[in-house]
């Protein structure tokens, strides 16, 4: 099983760090990066090996919602692409 999740882990992941409260934290801290990893489940939240990630330049953004959007658009291309890396890794 594999996960998405809207930071680059291992930063702002673990229980209680999904969605909105993601953005919110990174918001919050300041960083002019963020991004998202797909990565394994396992029983630990958030702990599972990293698959992939993708960076992006969220200093222009004024508001949790305007970096949830930027790091959305990531995700939309980075789920696709390990997915698809994953079927041919297997064949």
């Amino acid at each position: 099983i594999i996960n998405i999740h809207p930071s680059l882990l291992p930063k702002y992941g673990g229980k209680g760090m999904y969605g909105l409260k993601v953005h919110q934290a990174v918001f919050e801290n300041g960083d002019k990066e963020s991004g998202c990893t797909v990565h394994y489940v396992t029983s630990d939240v958030d702990a599972g090996e990293i698959i992939g990630q993708e960076r992006v330049n969220i200093s222009m953004a004024k508001s949790p919602e305007e970096i949830q959007k930027i790091v959305l658009e990531k995700e939309w291309k980075l789920l696709p692409r390990v997915v698809k890396e994953l079927i041919e890794k297997e064949h």
